[in-house]
């Protein structure tokens, strides 16, 4: 594999880690040397920086060895932090981040965590730059770990809230699970979706590897995703989803298995026993095409609804605006 080149994952490599996949593509290269090429930044996965040695790559994964090393990691003051206080944190989060460090990375030395920092160590790091807004004033106080409530998907960009306090995280992953926290996301699709409501019961895989929805409609956590399509360019149409479950992948999911996969979507772009032509390759989107654009929650201390918006990322809109034809 040469450098800037760029291998598609197949069955023959499906499964494997990166590490593995490094070693079998770089001929006569060590297990050391292929991890040398991911701590340099060399190596991306669908597009995004991969340092991760162990993580396992399904099939359609681009997997890209540059020749020179990636753009430095994305910097904490370039958040968007829409609102802070004592008790909850509201960010912007940006492309090709993951909301939180899996439990198998805690242990990573600092210096390895700084090469791709998870967005609550940037947020972190940024709040101890900015001064803290109290809810009611009160001496100076420590900042603990942020707490996750909710996450977004690597390559979704969008509103997202933490928690600060073991009280006010509790508060909101109740919000959340009851439904009573309003999350609308917008979303690029091939064609134009109906007005529809899709409710499913989604499990970890159904059938082919991937999550979806249960075949017998029983089976695993029930999903309801509202979709109603906003404005169409060139056979593509802006979709919004208002959220009444949260659950994993769970847009991607439902609009794949209606036949309307999200534009830039690499695991859910073939929905299950649809033919459909598939016309995103001519209109590429620079990632995936789904953006958290409003989010909605009652503030854990004061009881006052909290509201925040996202406008449509500059990457997509350019994208929107120029490479999809209008109609």
């Amino acid at each position: 594999m040469n450098p800037d080149a760029l291998q598609l994952i197949d069955a023959n490599h499906e499964g494997q880690t990166v590490l593995a996949v490094l070693r079998s593509l770089l001929p006569g290269a060590s297990w050391n040397d292929c991890r040398r090429q991911l701590s340099a930044r060399r190596v991306l996965v669908n597009g995004v920086l991969c340092i991760h040695e162990a993580r396992r790559l399904q099939r359609g994964d681009e997997v890209r060895l540059l020749a020179d090393p990636a753009t430095s990691a994305l910097k904490p003051a370039q958040l968007v932090i829409h609102y802070v206080d004592e008790h909850i944190v509201v960010v912007d989060k940006p492309i090709g981040v993951v909301s939180t460090r899996r439990p198998e990375e805690q242990h990573w030395p600092a210096e390895k965590k700084r090469l791709a920092p998870t967005l609550d160590e940037l947020v972190a790091a940024r709040l101890r730059a900015i001064p803290v807004v109290a809810v009611k004033p009160r001496k100076p106080i420590a900042l603990p770990p942020l707490l996750r409530v909710q996450r977004l998907d690597r390559e979704t960009t969008g509103i997202i809230v933490f928690a600060r306090t073991t009280p006010a995280a509790a508060v909101l992953i109740d919000q959340f699970a009851e439904h009573r926290a309003e999350r609308v996301y917008y979303a690029v699709v091939p064609g134009c979706p109906p007005v529809t409501t899709i409710r499913s019961h989604l499990v970890r895989d159904r059938g082919d590897g991937h999550r979806g929805s249960s075949p017998d409609g029983k089976h695993g956590v029930p999903a309801v995703t509202h979709v109603r399509p906003l404005e169409t360019r060139g056979g593509f149409t802006k979709v919004e989803c208002r959220l009444e479950t949260g659950r994993t992948h769970q847009i991607r999911i439902h609009l794949s298995e209606l036949g309307f996969s999200v534009c830039g979507d690499r695991e859910y772009g073939n929905p299950v026993g649809q033919v459909q032509p598939d016309r995103r390759n001519a209109n590429q989107p620079p990632r995936l095409a789904l953006h958290a654009a409003f989010l909605a929650f009652i503030h854990p201390a004061t009881q006052q609804r909290m509201e925040f918006t996202s406008p449509w990322p500059a990457d997509l809109d350019d994208w929107w605006q120029n490479a999809v034809v209008a109609s």
